[in-house]
């Protein structure tokens, strides 16, 4: 690929029929993913309720079960995967080489399939090796049921694996509804398993009714929809092991850097269970459910718009148009941080009463919810430079360029590990953890945009400040209104009962104060002038329009 001019002329504006089909894509995926993670939050609170967190040692072990799965599932089966795949078959596909597209799909699809299965066989004969690595501060009973759950667990992933990869070649085609809906089926099932499990069987058997709907969950969601979907979409696949194919090798040779440039946020939280598993009993449930809360709005809007406009940014790159580049990654890295920096804002300041509605009930006591709060917090500091980064990775992605990313993520990876060795030793404890992961993080995504910027000869960084300084202003304006709401409701409904209990009062304090700070934001936002408030506006109007 040519590299940009020096100096790059004005760039004209955007092509229409792009952002139409990257704003529809994107509306799509944020209604799916937002069931999905109002779905999982579910998830959490059923295990919560029958499990608890410091009162048993059942809910660290099943959160620890998915250390070793989550690994495999980040480092192969997950976004990374697609995100090697995706530019490879696109660049076919643009170029009306549907045969080869493919060819690379099959043997892609056969070799890595193959591979996976013998990692999961591996992974069955050594898990008890694996997971004392994993979590080595856990005593031998908690120890012995994690292994337990894992071995259940652990064969889901080549259902990811294979669901991933059709989630991919249905993306390049934009059809984005059925790979949204999968992770919908999944968490449904693990609800189910958790009830049948806690109702029937207490906390100690109960707790493999998770872990079966983890495994149904994956081969119904994942393998079984996926494929009625890419039958109806004409997808065709042969197995084969053609590797030397040279669209093949190329996305071998893109999938190692990826891997390590995309899933190293989410290797970053699996990093923490080794240091929280030394720690106060339920650390790593207060931790994993910090990280749900602080992941909400990243899956509601990073997840959706990233994967979105990664069709979109790989045909643009395949065409060599690097302004329509720039335009598509600035749009989009603009309406992310227009959506999560004020999500921040919000989490940071209702922490206690999220926790609280969230998860304060059954066995969860009112020491779960504040651990979990104050973890929240500095989680939350992070949401912009996450859900950033999906955007700023998508960008050197669509380009083929997989190395930057990954280089930029292992040195955030070392520091992140140097802090949590120093952090967890403080009176910050598993606070330290969630502390630096933000500050990894936030470093990182500065970084890869500076070097993006570089690479593609500019990303319209003058509409970006405009747009980012307006968007902080309106932000903090509703963090202060939030914040003397809550100190207002919280004198007069005392919404928490008897020791620290939720009750419906705590979920008329959330509700009344989400609408005031949210309604505060977009009245500053039109005030100010933000480009995006008009975009996001527009797409809200339009789709309610559809559906009238």
């Amino acid at each position: 690929m040519e590299e940009p001019p020096a100096e790059p002329q004005p760039d004209p504006k955007p092509d229409p029929s792009s952002g139409k089909r990257v704003a529809v894509a994107a509306a799509i995926m944020v209604a799916a993913i937002f069931l999905s993670r109002v779905l999982g939050i579910v998830r959490d609170m059923v295990v919560g309720y029958f499990f608890g967190a410091q009162v048993s040692i059942v809910a660290d072990a099943y959160k620890a079960a998915f250390s070793l799965p989550d690994l495999f599932y980040f480092l192969i089966a997950g976004g990374a995967l697609s995100s090697a795949f995706i530019p490879v078959f696109t660049e076919y596909i643009t170029k009306g080489d549907e045969e080869n597209a493919w060819k690379v799909f099959s043997v892609f699809g056969t070799a890595i399939a193959l591979g996976l299965t013998v990692v999961i066989i591996v992974g069955e004969l050594f898990t008890e090796f694996f997971i004392g690595l994993l979590v080595p501060g856990f005593p031998p009973d908690k120890l012995a049921l994690t292994v337990s759950l894992t071995r259940i667990i652990f064969p889901a992933q080549i259902c990811f694996f294979v669901g991933g990869l059709m989630m991919s070649t249905l993306y390049v085609r934009n059809q984005f509804l059925m790979p949204a809906l999968g992770p919908v089926v999944y968490n449904v099932a693990i609800i189910v398993g958790g009830i049948i499990g806690g109702v029937f069987f207490g906390p100690y058997q109960g707790i493999y009714g998770l872990a079966w709907g983890v495994v149904i969950g994956a081969f119904v969601g994942n393998v079984l929809m996926q494929l009625w979907a890419i039958r109806r979409a004409g997808v065709r696949y042969r197995p084969s092991l053609e590797i030397r194919h040279p669209g093949v090798v190329k996305a071998f040779k893109l999938m190692l850097p990826v891997i390590l440039g995309l899933s190293l946020p989410q290797l970053c939280v699996i990093l923490t269970r080794p240091f929280a598993s030394y720690l106060e009993q339920g650390s790593i449930t207060w931790l994993d459910n910090a990280n749900k809360i602080m992941q909400m709005p990243l899956g509601i809007f990073a997840q959706a718009l990233s994967v979105a406009i990664f069709p979109t940014l790989s045909r643009l790159a395949a065409e060599n148009d690097m302004r329509g580049l720039r335009n598509q990654f600035s749009l989009g890295f603009r309406s992310i941080l227009f959506l999560t920096i004020p999500s921040s804002v919000l989490i940071i300041v209702l922490a206690e009463p999220i926790t609280a509605v969230l998860f304060q009930r059954g066995r969860w006591t009112w020491g779960d919810t504040e651990a979990t709060a104050m973890a929240t917090v500095f989680f939350s500091i992070a949401i912009f430079a996450v859900s950033g980064q999906a955007i700023v990775n998508r960008g050197f992605y669509s380009m083929q360029n997989s190395v930057i990313p990954a280089a930029v993520g292992l040195g955030a990876t070392a520091l992140y590990l140097v802090m949590n060795w120093f952090l967890v030793r403080t009176p910050l404890a598993h606070n330290g953890l969630a502390l630096s992961f933000s500050i990894s993080m936030i470093l990182s995504m500065f970084v890869l945009l500076y070097l993006l910027r570089k690479r593609i000869g500019g990303i319209n960084g003058a509409e970006i400040a405009h747009s980012v300084s307006r968007v902080m202003l309106a932000a903090a304006v509703m963090g202060l209104f939030t914040w003397a709401c809550r100190t207002l409701l919280d004198g007069q409904l005392k919404a928490y009962g008897p020791h620290g209990m939720s009750t419906p009062l705590t979920m008329l304090e959330l509700a009344v104060c989400s609408i005031v700070g949210l309604g505060v934001y977009l009245v500053w936002v039109k005030l100010l002038r933000v480009p995006e408030a008009e975009f996001v506006l527009d797409l809200v109007r339009r789709r309610l329009k559809r559906k009238s």
